[in-house]
């Protein structure tokens, strides 16, 4: 999935960023790794420390998980329905 995202969205970007300046372009590239690896380690001690929650609260966070991404794969339907020009 990181491949499709700097194909399409990150590539362009940091071939922007880079004509300005290669400051830029670099600045670019180690903001959005720093991003990703710090999320990634929020996420691990939030289940580390959710590790030994109840099956009750384990429950709980599957279906709110659910939801969100049910919420979102909606939402990215409708935007690329209306890209389309489909409700046109």
């Amino acid at each position: 999935m990181v491949y499709l995202f700097w194909a399409t969205v990150s590539g362009p970007l940091f071939t922007q960023g880079w004509q300005q300046s290669p400051a830029v372009g670099l600045g670019f590239v180690g903001v959005f790794y720093a991003t990703m690896i710090g999320v990634s380690e929020v996420l691990v001690i939030v289940f580390a420390a959710l590790r030994g929650a109840s099956p009750i609260v384990t429950r709980a966070m599957m279906f709110l998980a659910a939801g969100l991404m049910a919420a979102l794969a909606i939402v990215q339907v409708v935007q690329g329905l209306d890209g389309l020009g489909v409700w046109r």
